[in-house]
């Protein structure tokens, strides 16, 4: 997939808050060619309102899998990202798919469209695109 993408002229970049040395552990047991990002206690899900803090019950249920998000996350706050995806470019968000929340902007950020994305579609410049160099 990832080939796909950069094919087209695009990149694939993972945001998460768990750890880096868990992370580069399992992109290299899958094998994983694109880059995954920390995002430290949750801020830049924070910024597009997609951080949430998981309720004690859910901890509870967590870590009876032995999954304990604050050494995992390096952060005790037990904040998670809702899944959401985002197509990017120069001019800003282009497209947003899957999660929950709505999409909040961190301010300043810019002029940017928002517009859900319609199934897949090829990612091809526009035309108002071309840069001539």
């Amino acid at each position: 997939m990832y080939a796909d993408i950069a094919g087209l002229g695009a990149s694939l970049v993972v945001i998460s808050p768990e750890l880096p040395e868990l992370t580069a552990a399992m992109a290299a047991q899958l094998k994983l060619t694109f880059p995954i990002l920390w995002d430290e206690q949750s801020k830049v899900a924070e910024a597009f309102g997609l951080a949430f803090t998981l309720p004690d019950d859910l901890k509870t249920v967590y870590l009876g899998f032995g999954n304990d998000l604050a050494v995992r996350n390096g952060d005790p706050s037990w904040r998670l990202p809702v899944p959401a995806r985002f197509v990017i470019d120069a001019r800003g968000i282009r497209a947003l798919g899957s999660g929950r929340s709505r999409l909040h902007l961190p301010s300043g950020a810019g002029n940017h469209r928002r517009r859900p994305a319609q199934g897949r579609r090829r990612l091809t410049p526009r035309p108002s695109d071309s840069r001539s160099g």
